[in-house]
């Protein structure tokens, strides 16, 4: 069967007379996954499809670290007391130079967009967001931490001193204006002084 359409007519109009076709022809189905993109909240995580533009994206030397490297260098600490800190929407909150935007380009509804800010699904957003932290943290003089993306994390043998590192990094979080960091204080499980793991019924919940 052959589609024609009058000139000038709505994408959306266009687009929804060809699935219904293909829907008609057996080829397509209506599909609910039961594998979306969530948040650790539960909510919704916004992506974009960008594995087009990521096959054709030349290599960056990658800056984020190796999770287990890092989990191994957590537990040598052994301290008492951490205090983690989560930066909400870091990728958003990186503008993108103008010329940058065009490559982002996706439709919705018949509408193009492009993002302004560092979008989701781009294989160097991890890598870029966490060195511009990074850099943050160390023109700052941030106390001894580790950093994971847009997750940190100090410690310290008492509540006082997790509790003051964990205000230094905010202090030079917000002096970048960049970020929003949110964070809270957490006692080492009893018994799991050398491990990462905590005692989620102490966790103190901070302003």
């Amino acid at each position: 069967m052959l589609l024609q359409f009058p000139p000038g007519s709505p994408p959306d109009q266009v687009e929804g007379l060809i699935a219904l076709m293909i829907l008609l022809k057996g080829l397509l189905s209506p599909f609910c996954k039961k594998w979306p993109v969530w948040k650790y909240n539960g909510e919704w995580r916004l992506t974009v499809d960008y594995r087009g533009l990521n096959e054709v994206t030349p290599p960056m030397s990658a800056a984020v670290p190796d999770m287990l490297e890092l989990q191994y260098e957590l537990e040598s600490k052994a301290a008492k007391w951490y205090a983690t800190i989560d930066i909400a929407n870091a990728f958003f909150s990186i503008p993108l130079a103008a010329g940058c935007r065009p490559q982002f380009a996706f439709t919705w509804r018949g509408v193009q967009y492009t993002w302004n800010r560092l979008p989701q699904g781009w294989k160097h957003s991890p890598t870029l967001c966490h060195g511009l932290i990074q850099t943050a943290l160390e023109q700052g003089e941030a106390p001894e931490h580790l950093q994971y993306i847009d997750d940190i994390i100090v410690w310290g043998n008492s509540a006082e001193e997790g509790s003051e590192k964990g205000k230094k990094i905010i202090q030079i979080l917000l002096k970048a204006a960049v970020w929003s960091p949110t964070w809270r204080l957490a006692e080492a499980a009893e018994g799991q002084g050398e491990s990462s793991q905590f005692a989620e019924v102490k966790a103190i919940q901070l302003a």
